[in-house]
C-alpha cells in the first residue's frame, strides 16, 4: 500500500480546500467524512512495507470507523437538530479562504524540511499536509460564525496534529492512540450537546451573537 501515500494526502488536500469553499453544512460534514477515512487508512499505507501488526491494523480500523463514521455521524445529527443547512455569512469569503488555504500549503512545503522532526515515512508531502490541514482547522475556526461549523474546524485541527503524530506511530502506545481517538469522540458529542442547547435557547447558534449577552 505504500503507493497509495500521495493519493491519500491528496485526498486531506483536496478535502482541506473543499471545506474552505464550502458553505452547506451536511456537504462540509461529508468531505470531513471522505478525509477521516484517508486518514485511517494512511498508517497501513505508510506502513505498507512492513509486516502490519495488530496495533497498526487496530488503530487504521479505528481512525476509520470514528473519523470516517462516528463522528461525522454525530454531526449530521447535531445540524438536524440544530436545523441550520448552511453558513451564510462567514468572517472570509468561501474563495478567499481556498486562496488562503493554497498559500498555506505553498509556505507548509517550504517550511517544512527545516523542521526539527523525524523524516517523513513514505512521503515527503506528509508534513506539509499536516501543517496545512491544522492551518486550515484554524482558518474554518476563526472565520465561521456558526458553533457547529466551528466544531468542523477543530476536527479538520485535529486531523492536521493526527497526520503530524504518524510520523511517530511507531513511538506511540496503543493506549495514547486511543485516548485520543476517544476524546474526540466525547468532544464532538459534547459539542453537540452545546449547540442543541444553544439552538433550543437563544433559536440561533451563531456564536458571535453570544457576545450580547455580556453586561
Amino acid at each position: 500500500m505504500v503507493g497509495l501515500v500521495e493519493p491519500l494526502l491528496a485526498i486531506v488536500v483536496v478535502a482541506d480546500l473543499m471545506l474552505l469553499g464550502l458553505r452547506r453544512i451536511d456537504t462540509s460534514i461529508r468531505v470531513l467524512a471522505l478525509q477521516g477515512i484517508a486518514l485511517g487508512f494512511l498508517p497501513l499505507a505508510l506502513h505498507g512495507s512492513e509486516e502490519v501488526g495488530p496495533r497498526l491494523l487496530a488503530t487504521a480500523i479505528l481512525g476509520i470507523v470514528v473519523k470516517g463514521g462516528v463522528v461525522p455521524a454525530l454531526l449530521l445529527r447535531a445540524r438536524l437538530q440544530a436545523g441550520v443547512p448552511r453558513e451564510n455569512d462567514p468572517y472570509i469569503s468561501p474563495s478567499a479562504s481556498v486562496l488562503l488555504g493554497l498559500l498555506t500549503l505553498v509556505v507548509a512545503t517550504a517550511l517544512a524540511p527545516s523542521l526539527p522532526l523525524p523524516p517523513a515515512a513514505g512521503s515527503s508531502l506528509l508534513v506539509p499536509v499536516a501543517l496545512m490541514t491544522m492551518v486550515v482547522g484554524i482558518i474554518q475556526l476563526v472565520s465561521r460564525h456558526l458553533s457547529l461549523t466551528m466544531v468542523l474546524g477543530y476536527l479538520v485541527l485535529e486531523n492536521g496534529i493526527y497526520t503530524l503524530g504518524l510520523i511517530l506511530v511507531a513511538e506511540l502506545p496503543l493506549v495514547v492512540e486511543l485516548g485520543v481517538l476517544l476524546d474526540l469522540v466525547v468532544a464532538v458529542f459534547a459539542m453537540g450537546i452545546a449547540t442543541f442547547a444553544i439552538k433550543q435557547t437563544f433559536d440561533h447558534i451563531e456564536a458571535d451573537r453570544l457576545n450580547e449577552l455580556r453586561g
